[in-house]
């Protein structure tokens, strides 16, 4: 078996990746970023999907470089991540049509791959195998990369608020500062594409959410609510009415 070499620092990406940043940047206008200061130290940024648009803006114009997780059949063989992208990504999350669908899911199908590993994604798995996830998000906390999780439940699609978030983020958090003692800040990220705005929230240690009496559940729940409060706050029309 071939020893798989070490984690590192990313300080940059590879030719391939820096090359589609650099077109799609051509394409994809700059949003607005707003909000808190980022922590100097490595941290857990979550964020909205909002279809393709949420990790294509943030992979372009975010101002640190992360590592993101992605789901795990995008990792893996053609059919799998064929079967995903048309029957779970553009059919049933984003309600294309079959035809649509099948072009797109067969051209991304072709080239994700190279994307994937271009970006060092790091799969993530809805059962046991979370602990694969936990172990090599480990390891690039402790290289001093940051990690993004989009938490968001989005079974029946992407909307403006999630339904819930799952609790993967708040399981890394909480496991790597008790195994390692590190307090990974967490921070909160939300992304609107009618007003290509990002909003950077404030960061919250997760040692201080674990003072509070909060276990994982409501650590997530904690965020999610955040989540909602940006979007009221710096998106929605109606933010005077729900204040």
């Amino acid at each position: 078996m071939r020893k798989q070499k070490p984690i590192q620092k990313l300080h940059k990406h590879g030719p391939v990746i820096a090359f589609l940043k650099g077109l799609l940047k051509l394409l994809v206008r700059r949003p607005e970023i707003i909000g808190a200061k980022l922590p100097d130290e490595p941290m857990i940024l979550l964020a909205n999907h909002k279809g393709a648009a949420g990790p294509l803006s943030l992979s372009l114009y975010f101002p640190q470089l992360f590592i993101p997780w992605g789901y795990y059949q995008m990792t893996e063989s053609f059919p799998r991540r064929f079967d995903y992208l048309y029957r779970v990504f553009y059919r049933q999350k984003l309600g294309m049509n079959k035809a649509g669908s099948f072009i797109l899911a067969l051209l991304f199908g072709l080239v994700s791959k190279l994307i994937y590993n271009g970006m060092k994604v790091i799969p993530s798995y809805p059962d046991l195998r979370l602990r694969k996830t936990l172990r090599e998000s480990f390891a690039h906390l402790e290289a001093g990369n940051n990690i993004l999780v989009f938490p968001e439940d989005s079974r029946s699609g992407y909307h403006d608020i999630a339904s819930s978030y799952h609790g993967g983020f708040s399981l890394l958090a909480i496991e790597y500062y008790r195994k390692t003692g590190v307090d990974v800040p967490i921070v909160p990220v939300y992304f609107s594409k009618p007003k290509r705005l990002i909003v950077i929230g404030e960061s919250e240690s997760i040692s201080s959410l674990l003072a509070r009496g909060l276990n994982r559940k409501k650590i997530t729940e904690h965020f999610h609510d955040i989540a909602e409060k940006m979007y009221l706050k710096h998106v929605s029309t109606e933010k005077t009415q729900a204040n």
